[in-house]
């Protein structure tokens, strides 16, 4: 009851987007799951591995781990091919996984982009950021926190205008002139 309504509004417009977000970027963790478990299918079937559509989804769950990701299965096994004289599936398997890796760095920061409503350059920067900032988790709480700064800013923006906000805020005597 002490808080203002404005603030109200403002605040649960802020969850809204913040909750989109989220379901936004659990969207976008399916949809590259889903891409890899495919790319990895047709290879498994073009290398005739056995039981190859269940490893290919065990793969594609690895990989939506923030730390894990395909090379945690495929490198390993590519380097235990090779050990075992079996050279053309060790290649093949290392192969496949710089092919999955390619692919999905440059796919990730538009299908994240897109399902959180960030531009892909600015969820790539804030990918980049986190990681720099927050480590692996970085990568998830970058664009998360992007997402809250541009929900905030939307809020202030839409709600009132920016040049009204900015005289409540810090007074009537401030003076904004227009751009030149």
């Amino acid at each position: 009851k002490q808080i203002p309504g404005q603030w109200m509004d403002k605040t649960r417009t802020v969850m809204n987007k913040l909750f989109s977000a989220l379901f936004g970027w659990l969207r976008a963790q399916l949809i590259l799951m889903s891409v890899t478990f495919t790319e990895l299918t047709i290879a498994f079937i073009v290398m005739r591995v056995e039981n190859g559509l269940l490893i290919a989804l065990l793969i594609a769950i690895v990989d939506a781990l923030p730390v894990f990701g395909v090379g945690a299965v495929l490198i390993p096994w590519g380097i235990i091919e090779l050990l075992s004289a079996n050279y053309q599936r060790g290649l093949s398997l290392l192969l496949l996984y710089v092919i999955v890796i390619v692919i999905r760095q440059l796919i990730e920061p538009k299908i994240i982009g897109k399902q959180i409503g960030i531009h892909p350059l600015l969820t790539l920067f804030s990918m980049y950021l986190g990681l720099q900032l927050f480590g692996i988790l970085g990568m998830i709480i970058g664009p998360v926190l992007m997402v809250i700064i541009k929900s905030i800013l939307g809020a202030v923006v839409k709600t009132d205008g920016f040049k009204s906000w900015l005289q409540r805020t810090f007074g009537t005597g401030l003076k904004i002139s227009p751009g030149k």
